[in-house]
Order: structure tokens, then C-alpha cells, then sequence
């Protein structure tokens, strides 16, 4: 199988930014989910939330693809509370 020609944790970086993925990089995103879609654990942490995830794809077809091979079999952990990185603790917590 052809391995595409940037690394998982570019491609995973990427996803934070707010514009949309070029041509090239939502194919590399799904090759790398492909190659590891009901083989191999994948771990996707990130602070865009994945009802955002279909608009930074941009593709609607390749998004669904996408979100269907991580979101699946996905255990998801969705943390809420303050930002451990505020620099203005709340009563009791402590920095």
C-alpha cells in the first residue's frame, strides 16, 4: 500500500486549524484512517469538537468517510470544566 507522504502527526495538527484541508491532505487523512480502520487502535485528541469536524475536512463525502471509520467503534472521552492551562485558578484549585 502506497504510505502517504506526511506524518500522522501533521495530519492530526492540521485538523485544529480553522480553514479546511486541502485536496491533498483530506485523501492523506483518509489513507492513514483506511490503513488503520478495525486493524490497529488510533488515539485522536483534540480541542475541535467533532461536530466540527465534517467543516474542517471540507468534503462532505470524504468527512463522512472519515468520521465513520474513527467514529464506529470509538470509546470517546469528552472533558468539560475550566482549561487546566487558565491562569486564573479557580477557589481551591491550585496551579
Amino acid at each position: 500500500m502506497k504510505r502517504v507522504g506526511v506524518s500522522r502527526q501533521q495530519l492530526y495538527e492540521r485538523l485544529d486549524r480553522p480553514a479546511p484541508l486541502s485536496d491533498a491532505e483530506r485523501r492523506d487523512l483518509l489513507e492513514v484512517i483506511e490503513d488503520r480502520s478495525e486493524r490497529r487502535s488510533t488515539l485522536v485528541a483534540g480541542q475541535l469538537a467533532i461536530d466540527a469536524w465534517h467543516q474542517a475536512i471540507g468534503e462532505p463525502t470524504l468527512a463522512d468517510a472519515v468520521c465513520h471509520r474513527l467514529l464506529h467503534h470509538a470509546h470517546r472521552i469528552e472533558l468539560k470544566g475550566p482549561s487546566r492551562r487558565d491562569p486564573h485558578p479557580v477557589d481551591g484549585d491550585e496551579a
